[in-house]
């Protein structure tokens, strides 16, 4: 038997279609027939192929109504489908033509054989609105998915398949607006001009705040620390007042002339978020380069570790600005950019010796209370950033890298040393303790240390 024209979407496969498969082997449910007009099957198509393959013997029903009543019934049966709007607005506009040709035949039938203009039949700029109530959509949907489909087809085959939303490609369309408009020069800091600052932090620190049960108790003379995180509280145990901002600085190793720039909550989230200077300082140690790159560069803290090696920053990449002010005004003869580095092209950065960086470990962290059981990079999209660092990696060739993360990015280190071998580094692993390297707080890192491959040796 054949599929009736007026059978207008598309196939089911994949999951869906076992699923079907499944549920039709488990028992023919006959509440749903197949139905059939003019000798062809106008619904029921998918489950018609399933029971020829597993023998069964559908419940057949014919369709009584007019061709644009047939068309109607098939759009109504098949709102149980699991389609997205963007597809639905797809499939409307698939079938625009079809549904006016059906609706001025009924209409001349209704008329006595008068000819109806289409234009006459769905009124100018109406079009969009009966679609959608007719294909379970929004209008607007049905206007972009007509615009998508005159500038970019491929485009469109994506949103029919359900691969991508119309959403999803008018992000990524306004990405590549802005990779077009962003260049490096536009995306340079300039050193910022601020009002005076007390104990170099650009606006007034919290002084006292009141501890709740679970806050943590020390003294600056405390031999050691928790971890400090952006949610962390520090009381002094004689008077309960809560640290400072220069004192949570001074806790994350900051020197006491590192300026911040940002209200409270932006300079504790600085500090919180930042590789600790100290600890910067001692993964860094071993380098034999000369200039450095720092991607995802946050305020500056690992820079500030990697300087007391005497290593000279040449460029950063920041896309949170305020932490890449404060970066500038440390170190203000670096080039600051901020910018999301996915519209920035490597090509246009000055090669240096290192590069290092921090991707964003939300998506890692066990801070996070959704982050449970093995990490994976499907689990949370910022997971990915990293390869954006491999990126600028793989192009500007420096001699070394270090990537910094949380301790749970062990659980996919091998998938990324992998990746950097494969651009031709060695990779070597390194979990550091901050109590092990004289720091008060128990700070846990990880860290990929890259050496570019001898060819010659190879």
């Amino acid at each position: 038997m054949q599929r009736h024209k007026y059978n207008i979407f598309p196939e089911i496969n994949g999951e869906d279609y076992e699923r079907l498969r499944n549920d039709l082997a488990n028992g023919y449910d006959k509440r749903y027939p197949i139905y059939i007009y003019e000798g062809k099957i106008l619904d029921g198509w998918n489950r018609y192929k399933i029971c020829q393959e597993l023998n069964i013997e559908p419940n057949y029903e014919e369709f009584i109504g007019s061709d644009i009543e047939a068309l109607e019934f098939v759009m109504r049966t098949n709102k149980r489908r699991n389609l997205s709007s963007s597809q639905w607005a797809v499939i409307a506009l698939d079938n625009e033509e079809l549904v006016n040709k059906l609706r001025e035949e009924a209409r001349e039938r209704e008329t006595g054989g008068k000819r109806i203009d289409p234009v006459e039949l769905i009124p100018k700029g109406r079009t969009s609105e009966k679609l959608a109530d007719m294909f379970n959509t929004n209008e607007k949907y049905i206007r972009e998915v007509a615009k998508i489909k005159q500038e970019n087809p491929d485009a469109l085959e994506d949103i029919r398949s359900g691969k991508k939303t119309i959403t999803e490609h008018k992000r990524e369309k306004a990405l590549e607006r802005k990779q077009k408009e962003h260049t490096k020069e536009n995306q340079e800091l300039r050193e910022p001009r601020v009002a005076g600052y007390d104990s170099n932090m650009f606006y007034q620190e919290q002084s006292y705040s009141e501890s709740r049960f679970g806050d943590n108790i020390f003294s600056l003379e405390d031999e050691k620390y928790n971890t400090m995180t952006t949610i962390s509280r520090f009381f002094h145990k004689d008077t309960m007042r809560e640290f400072s901002l220069r004192e949570y600085a001074q806790v994350q190793t900051f020197p006491k002339d590192f300026k911040f720039v940002g209200n409270y909550s932006t300079i504790k989230e600085q500090i919180g978020n930042a590789v600790a200077p100290d600890m910067g300082e001692f993964i860094t140690r071993q380098l034999k380069g000369k200039t450095c790159g720092d991607l995802f560069a946050g305020c500056g803290g690992f820079t500030c570790g990697i300087h007391r090696h005497g290593i000279e920053t040449k460029w950063a990449v920041e896309w949170e600005l305020e932490p890449a002010l404060t970066y500038k005004m440390n170190f203000p003869e670096a080039k600051v950019y901020h910018s999301n580095i996915k519209v920035l092209e490597p090509k246009d950065f000055e090669e240096v010796d290192i590069i290092i960086g921090g991707p964003p470990c939300q998506g890692f962290s066990s801070a996070s209370p959704t982050n449970k059981g093995k990490r994976t990079f499907k689990s949370d999209p910022r997971n990915e950033l990293y390869k954006e660092f491999l990126r600028f990696v793989e192009f500007l060739r420096p001699k070394e890298f270090i990537m910094e993360n949380v301790k749970e990015i062990q659980d996919v280190k091998e998938e990324i040393q992998k990746d950097f071998e494969s651009i031709g580094y060695e990779v070597e692993t390194k979990l550091v303790k901050g109590n092990d390297i004289g720091m008060k707080q128990n700070r846990i890192r990880f860290f990929f240390l890259g050496k570019l491959r001898d060819i010659n040796n190879d």
